[in-house]
């Protein structure tokens, strides 16, 4: 079997476990998915996407320096989502549809870029077809979930996405690797659908104001 695609089931549902509570934790099995069976995880996931509407819950991720930071999130398709870290980290990332936010709020300053420049793009945007638009690079099972690594076709979202979905297709992970291969793992936890999340947990802050809240705008 592909060393790489071991590596990136192995990481992201074992290792990444490990990092953040501190435990061993058993490696899962893992296989390759081809043929038939590889269509069928191809559209189930997209078919989960498409599904996905308004989430929120709590996130873990593991940046590029091997740092471990946590938070809030929130999802409401198409293009919106927002996650606001705890302390120590004074990050606030907001998509509002059509650029991403990332505000320092400790130091007031913004970052922004259009959202169809990152791969989160294709989990945000109103339908999807990621058999058509994206490159599947690889799909794999692992335990009883399933790693599918995505590639923009046509190059315009840069670097590439790789999604974990459980065995009932839904969302619970992804490491977005950017173009110097630096990987950021996202790992959701209480996950719930979400109503009547206002419009402005959506809106980009800025930093200059004294206006920066955190969510709960229901």
């Amino acid at each position: 079997m592909n060393k790489k695609i071991i590596g990136y089931g192995a990481l992201i549902l074992c290792g990444f476990a490990s990092m953040v509570t501190n435990n061993v934790v058993a490696a899962p099995t893992v296989q390759d998915v081809q043929g038939a069976a590889r269509q069928k995880v191809i559209d189930d996931v997209n078919k989960a996407i498409n599904s996905i509407g308004k989430l929120e819950g709590n996130f873990t991720q593991r940046n590029p320096d091997l740092s471990i930071s946590s938070g809030k999130f929130y999802i409401s398709r198409p293009g919106k989502m927002r996650f606001e870290y705890n302390a120590p980290s004074a990050l606030l990332m907001v998509s509002n549809g059509t650029n991403v936010g990332v505000t320092n709020r400790r130091l007031k300053n913004l970052n922004q870029y259009p959202l169809q420049s990152t791969p989160l793009y294709f989990l945000l945007k109103s339908k999807v077809d990621i058999g058509k638009e994206l490159n599947v690079t690889d799909v794999v099972k692992v335990g009883d979930s399933y790693v599918v690594s995505l590639r923009d076709k046509k190059k315009k979202t840069q670097g590439e996405l790789r999604i974990v979905f459980n065995g009932d297709m839904q969302l619970r992970e992804w490491a977005v690797i950017n173009q110097q291969n630096q990987m950021t793992y996202v790992k959701l936890s209480d996950v719930k659908v979400a109503s009547g999340l206002s419009d402005k947990l959506f809106v980009i802050p800025d930093p200059r104001n004294n206006q920066i809240k955190s969510g709960n705008g229901k």
